[in-house]
């Protein structure tokens, strides 16, 4: 597989990783009482964390040349990213309801666990087939599905800020 950008690449991605380590354990020392800074920094370790399960392989790749041989680790690496992107999501939905929300809004929280367990399940079918080189857009379709309804809800509820773009 060509890589365009190479080592700049392999750079980037160790940075990333570096930083998003960094930020959420300075997120986890800082949290004190705030429940909402506490959240933020596991989201910051949980994206991070999860992120390196197919960063590392991609380094490694870039830097050994050795795609076949790395293949599962990848696969395995792009499958564990995709659902610590979910948990990284349900995280960040509940801080928006701690610093926006003035009443509980269950319904839609049980909604929004509801569509992350179905992502997740669907992550882990074998239909993904991951580890291919090139596995069945499909099912990145049917795997995205979730995402897509729990983002197309339109209104905020009424107690959140109206921000112009969120509308």
């Amino acid at each position: 597989m060509k890589r365009v950008f190479g080592k700049v690449e392999a750079v980037f991605d160790l940075f990333y990783l570096a930083a998003g380590l960094a930020i959420g354990l300075w997120l986890l020392r800082s949290a004190g009482e705030s429940m909402a800074r506490l959240l933020a920094g596991i989201m910051a370790l949980v994206l991070a964390g999860g992120d390196a399960f197919h960063l590392i392989p991609r380094v490694r790749v870039i830097l050994s040349g050795r795609e076949e041989a790395l293949r599962g680790a990848l696969g395995r690496g792009k499958q564990i990213t995709s659902i610590t992107m979910t948990v990284f999501y349900l995280l960040l939905w509940q801080i928006g309801l701690l610093l926006f929300a003035q009443k509980p809004a269950p319904v839609w929280t049980g909604l929004a666990f509801l569509l992350a367990a179905v992502r997740i399940f669907l992550c882990l079918m074998p239909q993904n087939r991951w580890q291919d080189r090139y596995p069945p857009i499909s099912w990145g379709i049917w795997r995205n599905i979730p995402f897509f309804c729990w983002g197309r809800r339109r209104r905020l509820p009424s107690s959140w800020p109206r921000l112009g773009w969120a509308e």
